[in-house]
């Protein structure tokens, strides 16, 4: 790279996908910091990064309607919350108690937009705050999230939620899966959408069907769906679960 870059910052998704292009093409490229936002970052899309551009990836949270709302440290143990220019509240506490008493609705009151102040806007993302201080020697609060929003929640076959999370870790050895997303249609009916490496990949249907039965239940209806590519939504974020009812 003639410009000599130092930084990246990107959706996970798009990080993930350039540093596998720059594996595959054996680009010399090393970095000294890369931040992830937008999108939820797994721990295997954060590991691959790092592998790839030999630098730490760092994870921030915010959204276009109030901007920057948090940011890791080095300790990478939530995000510190930039208490100073916005009040981060979490509401409904307990109301997904798959994930914990402390977790529940992220609403946001701006403290820098004077024309137009944004007070407890709610922004769907799930999360929980705490108080205790971080390692790294900052007190300000610490926002952890899920990796989910309310409208990708997913529901078992006798009523329970599944977050975007544990879904990520079904496919950890599955290796010829390049992406998935899992689109839930009805409350029985589950469609996983998976491009790969092969036309189709027989193993996978079996292998993650059985999986996703265990997470989901024995009655829930699974079709897989191979496609050569899955598209973004129109902020151009790629979503690993949808949820349509």
């Amino acid at each position: 790279m003639k410009k000599q870059v130092k930084y990246l910052i990107g959706y996970a998704s798009a990080l993930l996908e350039f540093a596998k292009y720059t594996e595959r093409n054996k680009f010399p490229i090393k970095l000294n910091f890369i931040e992830s936002t937008a999108e939820y970052l797994t721990p295997e899309t954060r590991q691959k990064i790092e592998e790839v551009f030999a630098c730490k990836v760092y994870d921030r949270y915010g959204n276009r309607e109030v901007g920057n709302v948090a940011h890791e440290c080095p300790e990478r143990n939530g995000m510190h919350i930039d208490w100073q220019g916005t009040y981060v509240e979490i509401i409904n506490k307990g109301k997904y108690h798959f994930l914990g008493e402390e977790f529940g609705d992220i609403v946001i009151t701006s403290l820098k937009n004077k024309g137009m102040p944004l007070i407890r806007y709610y922004t769907g993302d799930i999360g929980k705050i705490e108080y205790s201080p971080c390692r790294c020697g900052m007190a300000s609060p610490r926002l952890f999230l899920d990796g989910a929003r309310v409208l990708d929640i997913l529901y078992t076959t006798d009523g329970g939620m599944i977050s975007a999370s544990p879904l990520s870790l079904t496919t950890r050895d599955l290796y010829s899966i390049k992406r998935i997303q899992y689109v839930q249609k009805s409350p029985n009916n589950l469609e996983v959408n998976v491009v790969t490496d092969h036309e189709n990949d027989n193993n996978i249907s079996t292998t993650l069907g059985a999986r996703l039965k265990k997470i989901f239940g024995e009655g829930m209806e699974i079709q897989f769906v191979f496609v050569n590519e899955i598209e973004r939504e129109l902020s151009g974020k790629y979503r690993l679960t949808k949820r349509l009812f």
